[in-house]
């Protein structure tokens, strides 16, 4: 069972590190363009099943908004408040962690 936990957690850091990676790449390539508004807007040209489903993804959630067909701009509010969402989760991540390392501290486990 250890093993499989073990294995599992390495699992889900490699996924969650090639995801933030492709996220990380979008949002560095808007704002090396300085795509931040409308008349700003850039033509991304994203190949691979990752980087769509990325692009995808920011779209519903307005991060990356469109100006017209197959041109985009980074929406700089809605992803800062991306930013603060994403930090929450790893503060109560690793407050969960910590709880739990406790417990089996104490129970001996």
């Amino acid at each position: 069972m250890t093993d499989l936990a073990l294995y599992l957690g390495i699992l889900i850091t490699l996924i969650n590190a090639v995801i933030s990676y492709y996220d990380r790449k979008l949002i560095r390539k808007l704002r090396s363009l300085s795509a931040y508004n409308a008349d700003d807007a850039v033509a991304i040209i994203q190949n691979g099943f990752i980087s769509k489903w990325r692009l995808q993804r920011f779209l519903r959630l307005g991060i990356i908004k469109t100006s017209s067909a197959e041109l985009f701009y980074l929406d700089i509010p809605h992803y800062r408040i991306l930013q603060k969402r994403r930090r929450t989760r790893l503060v109560f991540i690793l407050f969960f962690v910590i709880i739990l390392f406790l417990i089996f501290q104490i129970a001996g486990l």
